[in-house]
């Protein structure tokens, strides 16, 4: 199991929400390893929806509760299952 925050602990969203909101037990989970591995690799491609960013440049420029419920979606969509985990 690895710590994950759903909401991005880069720079940026650090100097715009805080650093207690981006590493606080609200933000953080632990999910297994191989997930994290596919989240940090999604979040570190380009989509077609990420406008020819990165999907972590993209999703930056976001709300923290847009980028909360991204993250969140995100998981389930690579199979989290929050029950089991």
């Amino acid at each position: 199991m690895e710590w994950h925050h759903v909401v991005t602990q880069q720079a940026s969203n650090i100097e715009r929400f805080g650093a207690e909101a981006i590493h606080n037990t609200g933000n953080l989970m632990k999910i297994p390893a191989s997930l994290h591995k596919e989240v940090s690799a999604f979040y570190a491609s380009k989509r077609a929806f990420s406008e020819g960013l990165r999907v972590r440049q993209w999703i930056g420029q976001k709300s923290f509760q847009e980028q909360y419920e991204f993250g969140i979606q995100t998981l389930k969509d690579l199979g989290w299952d929050h029950d089991k985990d």
